[in-house]
């Protein structure tokens, strides 16, 4: 499996966008919540201020904001994921739907071609902004 991360701006740009290679994850739902965990520490290292998470896996999601131990497999990723998100009140994680969810599943995709983690600022692997032109348009289309 592969976990892709993108961080924009509001203006939706891309200001970086990563992919990694998820050796021996046979779980859609542990991927997910080590993509997350991955997105925070990135912009916790970036020292973002301001920030929305949007995932698809609602199951992680809920693990994520509520307060109540988990004890499922990923269980302490869900820790780490929280305790960053304690010291960070202007961070916020919500449901998307997969539907708008494309581009980090398409850098997840790519990660098969990879062997390590890959980290790109302001640009990532072919294809990527061709996705992101037609996210920017949807989202314009709502604005009006």
């Amino acid at each position: 499996m592969g976990a892709g991360v993108i961080i924009r701006d509001a203006a939706g740009d891309v200001l970086v966008s990563l992919c990694l290679k998820k050796i021996h994850v046979n779980s859609s739902v542990v991927a997910e919540t080590e993509a997350l965990w991955r997105a925070l520490k990135l912009c916790s290292k970036l020292n973002i201020g301001e920030a929305m998470f949007e995932g698809d896996a609602l199951e992680v999601v809920k693990a994520v904001n509520c307060a109540d131990e988990n004890w499922e497999w990923n269980g302490q990723v869900i820790a780490d994921c929280r305790e960053l998100l304690v010291h960070r009140p202007m961070w916020s994680i919500t449901h998307t739907y997969r539907e708008a969810n494309k581009i980090a599943h398409f850098l997840a995709n790519y990660a098969y071609n990879v062997n390590e983690e890959v980290v790109w600022i302001e640009d990532g692997p072919e294809g990527l902004f061709s996705l992101i032109l037609q996210d920017k348009i949807v989202l314009s289309t709502f604005d009006e």
